[in-house]
């Protein structure tokens, strides 16, 4: 099971960016995370664009359909 975090920010020359970041706990109880992505976000930081290009890693990665609470968090950023 893995847990996602991203952050979303504008560079001092106005370029947005979003980090997606990803934290496991392996088998020895020990918290593990490593970065995912690091790319730019196609416009301002609304919960559409965030999610939108959240699904876009996913997608790339080939891990879309193995996140259990994704609907969850497509319905909570897209209101």
């Amino acid at each position: 099971m893995i847990s996602f975090t991203i952050d979303a920010w504008t560079s001092k020359n106005t370029l947005p960016f979003l980090g997606i970041s990803f934290h496991w706990i392996d088998d020895n109880w020990k918290l593990c995370n490593s970065t995912l992505d690091f790319c730019l976000l196609p416009g301002s930081h609304t919960g559409e664009n965030l999610v939108n290009k959240f699904l876009e890693v996913l997608d790339d990665f080939e891990i879309t359909t193995k996140i259990f609470s994704l609907s969850i968090f497509f319905i909570y950023f897209t209101k």
